[in-house]
């Protein structure tokens, strides 16, 4: 809710016209990442698929590839900052996690969704699908990326049925530990731990080698 258009003190809804309004005219970069990933809930077949076209329409206006670039790292940046990214078990915000996917995957839609409508989707590991079939990112690089959303989500997902709150290897049981290593294909959690280090190197330079700097 924090999302829409005037911000937490701002009405919980909006007729379309102004949502289009200030999509077109005053959201920034961040929001219209964030719109990356909207779809509708609920509403009449026509409502729909009129809230969908004016979704649609914005995500695929001309932009300067180089002003999103700046804007997604220091978007990027910022998150660092609040949530930090040094705790490599948080898998969301360490630096080389999952949070660097979903911006590649945002910003590859932001900047190609001109000249390529295809590319758009809510799911990051179909952008990232399109995107290496559509030529606009890297084999290696969507190698990377597709393996690396795969391998957290099913961690996450794990943690999840598992913990009622935050992972700490430190604290977890020796079953749990062997768990998250037998999804992960490894012998040992010692070797998922050195599974996740290298992933997070490897996501975080091909964040870097995209987006051209670090956050």
């Amino acid at each position: 809710m924090r999302l829409r258009p005037s911000g937490r003190a701002g009405p919980l809804a909006v007729q379309i016209e102004g949502f289009t309004g200030y999509q077109e005219n005053e959201a920034w970069t961040w929001e219209h990442m964030a719109l990356t990933r909207a779809r509708v809930v609920s509403a009449s077949p026509e409502f729909a698929a009129r809230v969908e076209q004016v979704i649609r329409d914005i995500l695929r206006r001309p932009r300067d590839a180089a002003q999103i670039a700046g804007d997604v790292v220091e978007m990027r940046g910022a998150i660092a900052a609040e949530k930090g990214d040094a705790e490599r078990w948080d898998l969301k915000y360490a630096a080389g996690g999952l949070v660097d996917i979903e911006f590649i995957a945002q910003y590859l839609q932001l900047v190609y969704a001109h000249t390529l409508p295809d590319i758009l989707d809510t799911s990051t590991a179909r952008v990232l699908d399109k995107a290496r079939q559509l030529q606009v990112l890297a084999v290696e690089d969507a190698e990377v990326l597709r393996a690396a959303v795969q391998f957290y989500h099913d961690l996450t997902q794990l943690v999840r049925l598992c913990l009622p709150g935050p992972f700490d290897p430190k604290t977890a049981g020796a079953g749990l530990l062997r768990l998250l290593a037998r999804s992960a294909g490894v012998p040992d959690f010692a070797t998922l731990d050195a599974t996740l280090i290298e992933t997070q190197a490897k996501v975080r330079a091909c964040f870097v080698r995209i987006l051209g700097s670090v956050p």
